[in-house]
């Protein structure tokens, strides 16, 4: 059985966000190496600002909304995958 404190982190909406972040950065990252890209030319191809990729690069943070999330993993050639598990069972497992 997990930990009440265990269970109060994965209650967090923050601590789900910092893993979705955490995620897409890695796409956009490995998307750029695997291209040859840097910032201007990622960020022409996103269509999103020069700065907003510094943001997105240099602090992890997407904070997108999520057609704008869904849009960039699709230009990295990912599918986004998401899937919602009863909390019970998840804590469980």
């Amino acid at each position: 059985m997990k930990s009440k404190i265990h269970e109060n982190i994965l209650n967090q909406p923050s601590y789900w966000i910092e893993a979705f972040n955490g995620f897409l950065y890695e796409a956009i990252i490995e998307y750029m190496e695997t291209h040859k890209l840097n910032r201007t030319q990622m960020a022409e191809y996103l269509g999103i600002s020069k700065g907003r990729i510094s943001q997105i690069l240099n602090e992890g943070n997407i904070n997108s909304s999520i057609g704008k999330i869904i849009e960039i993993a699709l230009k990295v050639d990912k599918y986004p995958k998401i899937n919602f598990v009863n909390k019970e069972s998840y804590q469980h497992a």
